[in-house]
């Protein structure tokens, strides 16, 4: 009963989803996701551009997709 196959017809791509061993759960309850972001200072080049990846900007960021 706990499995997504039990569940014939179900939209589990953008409706529906399942933890391990439970059952289905509309995703609109989800937990929302948490930003977590540092405070970095980021120069600038010649041309005023800048880059900047993920890792040096994320200070613990979570959240169910």
């Amino acid at each position: 009963m706990k499995t997504q196959s039990t569940f014939a017809g179900w939209d589990f791509n953008t409706i529906w989803y399942m933890d391990s061993n439970d059952y289905p759960k509309l995703r609109v309850f989800r937990k929302p996701p948490v930003a977590m972001c540092k405070n970095i200072s980021v120069p600038l080049d010649a041309t005023g551009n800048a880059s900047i990846s993920a890792s040096q900007i994320d200070d613990g960021s979570s959240g169910q997709v």
